[in-house]
């Protein structure tokens, strides 16, 4: 019996020994846990505004934020008519924005910036492909905005039912495309030069009365009917589609007049070290190439392949990008006039076209 007291006891004695070095343990591992988490919650918050599906979240986790020892966060949109309206009503909220160069002119840019002009001075210049940064220095940016994806519109068509020439007129293709679906991008600058600077409703009615007609900036499912046409859009979104499909009837074409190179643009609004890390990063060089690789965008930078990939869907057209570049022609910013006017008549445009689907 007194045995078995004292064997008990050793026993009971070993257990809780055992208990509080687990909880020792425990806290000894939980503590670092505990203050990492803390800490990650303490850390400066930086917010963007993009595109959609422009950035790769664990990019910005893995990398961005561990350099620049902050959180990011973001907010997307899908067209320039959104954009604006974010930008007006909750863009100081924004510490960087990600968006059309066509809009760099419609909306205010940030009073903080120019109180410290001198040190934003100082920012390390980025230097593009020759071609692209004659354009970008004509255009006469403040070192706050660089250069963040290049691209140019065009036809994506499907060639079992239509063959686009490069000089045909819209009229002709629309012509081609009867009883059939038609996808145009929904950006109201691309569309101005689609119609030759005139997107009238009247234009618009008769290109649309014999095709089934849809203003959109996502065509990859609707491309995949079989009643579709073409789109008229950009080339990410193009090479996108063909990706994929995975089939052989959808085709990219340049136009020689309808088509016009235009740029992404990413602005830092508010200035801190954190903010102004996470611009001097997302719009590196390492940090372009890639993201305009994976969105099948071209870089400001210059050529992402190598002769290896020379097969490779995305490398041959950029590849004759970068061929033609000198010989393409950028799609110009507007003033607020001239956008507010061609931007109210394609909303309209929009909302009847639309209104006619549901009939």
């Amino acid at each position: 019996m007194t045995r078995f007291k004292a064997g008990f006891f050793c026993a009971a004695h070993q257990v809780n020994s055992m208990i509080v070095r687990m909880i020792v343990l425990f806290c000894f591992i939980s503590l670092p846990l505990s203050a990492s988490i803390a800490s990650n919650t303490k850390k400066p918050l930086v917010k963007i505004l993009t595109w959609w599906e422009y950035l790769d979240p664990e990019t910005l986790r893995s990398r961005i934020e561990k350099k620049c020892n902050c959180r990011i966060s973001y907010d997307e949109y899908y067209s320039n008519t959104e954009f604006l309206e974010r930008v007006v009503s909750r863009g100081s909220s924004y510490d960087l924005i990600i968006y059309a160069d066509t809009v760099y002119d419609l909306f205010e840019h940030q009073e903080k910036i120019d109180k410290n002009k001198r040190e934003m001075d100082s920012l390390p210049k980025a230097t593009y492909y020759p071609a692209i940064n004659k354009r970008y220095s004509t255009e006469k940016y403040p070192p706050t905005t660089r250069l963040f994806g290049i691209a140019h519109s065009g036809f994506l068509y499907n060639s079992l039912l239509l063959d686009i020439k490069k000089g045909e007129t819209i009229e002709a293709i629309f012509l081609k495309s009867k009883d059939k679906v038609v996808l145009v991008m929904d950006d109201y600058a691309e569309i101005s030069k689609l119609v030759d600077g005139n997107p009238s409703l009247e234009r618009f009615n008769n290109l649309k009365k014999n095709v089934k007609l849809l203003p959109t900036n996502r065509i990859a499912h609707l491309s995949k009917r079989e009643d579709f046409a073409f789109a008229y859009l950009w080339s990410g979104e193009a090479l996108e589609a063909i990706e994929q499909n995975k089939n052989d009837k959808l085709r990219y074409l340049v136009h020689n007049k309808l088509s016009h190179v235009s740029s992404d643009l990413i602005t830092l609004r508010k200035d801190s070290i954190f903010s102004r890390c996470v611009f001097l990063e997302l719009s590196s060089r390492e940090n372009v190439s890639e993201i305009t690789r994976n969105t099948f965008y071209f870089s400001p930078y210059g050529p992402n392949c190598d002769a290896r990939e020379a097969n490779n869907l995305f490398c041959k057209n950029e590849n004759e990008f970068f061929n033609k570049i000198d010989r393409l022609n950028w799609l110009e910013r507007m003033n607020k006039d001239e956008a507010f006017r061609i931007d109210s008549t394609w909303q309209l445009i929009k909302r009847q076209t639309w209104q006619s689907l549901r009939k």
